[in-house]
């Protein structure tokens, strides 16, 4: 590589904070006339709490709309390494860096001993522009993934997208289920959820769908269905219009626009039924004063 601007990290979510970092990357690599780098990772498998805002594949994509190139690497390879290590051998000598910009709070090195004012005394010495990002601050708080994760696990979806710029995402594949949402009226798909994923709280959401050249507004339901006695987590999608022909293996890509309401448990069927009627129009209620997403992977 001739040169390049680079900015760091797992970018987990891709928040409004990550943005910032990437669009000043970018400017950079424009002044500079130099290509612009996303060096990002996912995270270790032996974390403690792995459950993603973006699947990988997803997160690279929406990186790819900042920068010329993403690069990500296993953290094994780079996790050990000491501060100066990481950057003589992936910062300088793999990545070629002549600019890098990363936030206020950027962490690196082994047990993330480095921080900003160390990599600016590193990259004075090698003549490398150093940026550091002041964080983007919401409600008094820098905007953050760990942030986003808490909120979308309370069920708090708006400020879950104020934090991230647009609605928080699930991604899941239709598998067969026990057709119950057929016998009550109201046909859903039976969504198989990656376990990296991070699920949201149970309950009621409004969504909307995007999946082959079809997209659509529905309801989410995300629970273990008490009022069957069950205990599985299910993710049932109701569609508004709902096709003729199964969805038997088909991506589902649902963005997350509302939640209804919480998990209720119903003595009967018709309760059950009838709450679902209610749902549907606070549903379509809701959807007229949303304007509908658009798909990331289009």
């Amino acid at each position: 590589m001739a040169g390049t601007v680079i900015t760091i990290g797992t970018f987990d979510g891709v928040h409004l904070g990550h943005q910032a970092a990437l669009r000043q990357t970018a400017e950079l690599s424009s002044e500079q006339n130099l290509a612009s780098i996303a060096y990002t990772f996912p995270f270790p498998k032996n974390q403690i709490n792995p459950c993603l805002l973006l699947p990988q594949s997803i997160k690279v994509k929406l990186l790819s709309e900042y920068v010329d190139q993403v690069i990500t690497t296993e953290f094994p390879t780079i996790q050990d390494l000491s501060p100066k290590q990481f950057f003589d051998e992936i910062i300088i000598k793999q990545l070629s860096c002549r600019a890098i910009v990363v936030g206020e709070s950027f962490r690196f090195g082994h047990d993330r001993t480095g921080d900003l004012s160390l990599l600016k005394n590193l990259g004075k010495k090698q003549g490398l522009l150093v940026a550091g990002v002041p964080a983007i601050k919401f409600a008094g708080s820098p905007v953050s993934s760990t942030q986003i994760r808490s909120l979308v696990r309370a069920g708090n979806i708006l400020t879950a997208r104020s934090l991230m710029g647009r609605f928080p995402l699930l991604f899941g594949e239709v598998a067969p289920g026990d057709r119950l949402g057929r016998q009550l009226g109201y046909p859903t798909a039976n969504l198989r959820i990656p376990q990296c994923l991070l699920v949201p709280a149970t309950g009621v959401y409004l969504v909307y769908a995007f999946w082959d050249k079809s997209e659509d507004a529905g309801l989410l339901y995300i629970g273990t269905r008490p009022t069957l006695d069950r205990s599985e987590m299910r993710f049932e999608l109701h569609l508004s219009h709902p096709p003729k022909d199964d969805l038997y293996g088909t991506d589902m890509e649902l963005h997350l626009l509302r939640r209804i309401r919480e998990e209720k448990v119903f003595s009967t069927l018709a309760g059950l039924r009838h709450q679902i009627s209610l749902d549907l129009a606070s549903a379509h209620s809701l959807f007229r004063a949303i304007d509908p997403p658009t798909s990331v992977l289009a």
